[in-house]
């Protein structure tokens, strides 16, 4: 899951993450389709010492670095994110650190 942390980061989560993250809670349609007309019109600039610069449209960060939103949106993402894995895992995994070994055993 670490892993899974570092590489799905708040600004890096797709539209289609944030999408099924939002429907497993629960989210009406018609919220889902006014956030993601938010998304497919969003237009980041960025303050610098020399002023704003041009406005971008970005790939990915459906859940922005520092939007109030942003906690809730990655732990709803995570959630369904370790579900997922609970239900392929069959056989326990170990974490290995230097203060011994953990098991965990999969959810059922």
């Amino acid at each position: 899951m670490v892993d899974v942390d570092f590489s799905k980061a708040y600004d890096s989560t797709e539209q289609f993450a944030k999408d099924i993250s939002l429907r497993r809670l629960g989210f009406p349609e018609e919220g889902l389709e006014m956030w993601q007309k938010y998304d497919d019109t969003q237009n980041m600039r960025v303050l610098t010492t020399y002023g704003l610069t041009e406005g971008i449209k970005p790939e990915c960060g459906a859940w922005g670095q520092g939007a109030p939103e942003s906690p809730i949106g990655w732990l709803a993402l995570m959630c369904w994110m370790c579900a997922a894995i609970d239900q392929k895992v069959e056989q326990p995994y170990e974490y290995i650190t230097t203060q011994g070994t953990i098991t965990n055993t999969p959810v059922t």
